[in-house]
């Protein structure tokens, strides 16, 4: 997969857009409300984490190295699992998939962290301060809820 390069980059802005809208305008929070269960904040969720998806597999490629790219198309799998599941799990109520989200989700943080060593260990210079993507993306995943989208932006 050889994307152009401006595809490449705005993927990653586009997914912080994604994530900063949806958490401007969906407001969520750690407990459970009943709109969170309506279709357009279930869609609007998966959406932005299967754009994610498709920037880590994009960002991947263009950083290139093996492990690199195999790490990341790893993380994005993940998080295409957990974009579907959302769907099942807050779409249509289905619970005890939640801890199927959680698994991909924890796929993803696990090859982001591994991306970030990859990079630092194998590229030079200033190629190696790509590695601060993923590693952020690692704080700005985890932290989403409770700080909100505009950290996906960086």
């Amino acid at each position: 997969m050889h994307a152009r390069p401006a595809l490449r980059t705005g993927s990653f802005a586009l997914a912080g857009i994604a994530f900063s809208s949806y958490w401007v305008i969906f407001d969520p929070t750690n407990d459970a409300k009943a709109s969170q269960f309506e279709w357009q904040f279930v869609i609007g969720f998966s959406a932005a984490l299967w754009i994610l998806a498709l920037a880590i597999l994009l960002f991947g490629d263009m950083v290139g190295g093996r492990w690199v790219q195999r790490l990341s198309m790893v993380g994005a799998i993940g998080l295409t699992i957990s974009g579907v599941v959302n769907i099942f799990e807050d779409g249509f109520g289905i619970e005890w998939v939640f801890f199927v989200f959680v698994l991909g989700t924890a796929t993803l943080l696990i090859s982001l962290i591994g991306v970030t060593v990859a990079i630092a260990a194998t590229h030079r210079g200033s190629r190696r301060l790509l590695a601060l993507v993923p590693g952020c993306s690692v704080v700005a995943v985890t932290a989403f809820v409770a700080i909100g989208g505009p950290p996906m932006l960086i």
